[in-house]
């Protein structure tokens, strides 16, 4: 049931990432393992992957927040990271290629409703180039 539960919730929650579909002409997304880090005037956000689980930190100077999640594909082959807390949050995240993922696997995080549970009002997960981190 819960198994259930969870394909339902990602189907209801992607629907509004459902018309951010990837066009022809963006370079294919690559994911590898490690620590991939953006972040300007005082604006940072750490993402861990580790196989399929993701930790995603982000930090001002006037928040700090955390989740742990999934990485999985939605029904477009886009990538969404689902929160572990969903059932209670329904925090998304859908990862996009930008121009440079292409050669230095980055992307862009772009976050869903009920996100503010991990970080606040005052701050977001949503950010551009992502980059892996040498050594990560």
């Amino acid at each position: 049931m819960i198994d259930l539960f969870k394909a339902l919730c990602l189907a209801l929650v992607s629907l509004p990432l459902a018309s951010q579909t990837l066009s022809a002409q963006e370079p294919p997304l690559q994911l590898y393992s490690g620590t991939y880090r953006a972040g300007n005037d005082g604006y940072r956000v750490s993402f861990q992957l580790t196989g399929n689980r993701v930790l995603l930190t982000v930090g001002t100077r006037n928040c700090l927040g955390q989740m742990t999640g999934t990485l999985m594909q939605d029904q477009l082959g886009n990538y969404v990271i689902m929160d572990d807390d969903y059932e209670t949050t329904q925090c998304l995240i859908a990862l996009r290629p930008n121009a440079q993922s292409a050669t230095q696997g980055s992307f862009d995080l772009d976050q869903g409703p009920g996100c503010t549970y991990h970080h606040g009002a005052s701050c977001q997960f949503s950010i551009g180039n992502l980059q892996l981190q040498p050594g990560s």
